[in-house]
């Protein structure tokens, strides 16, 4: 993700469109343990799953 976000176009739509203090903010998270264990553990296993769903048309229901 840090290096997604450090390529000069990504950096440059972040920045227009939420500011460069968002932007340096999220790039410190991005390096956080915590939030990224969180993220592993949370986010990606919910977003997986609504992403075969929608791929197998299997009708998506949120929990």
């Amino acid at each position: 993700m840090i290096s997604y976000f450090q390529q000069e176009e990504r950096k440059k739509i972040v920045i227009e469109q939420f500011g460069m203090a968002a932007y340096e903010e999220m790039m410190f998270h991005t390096r956080d343990p915590i939030k990224v264990g969180l993220t592993n553990k949370k986010v990606l296993p919910g977003f997986l799953q609504y992403a075969i769903r929608s791929l197998t048309c299997t009708p998506v229901t949120t929990n």
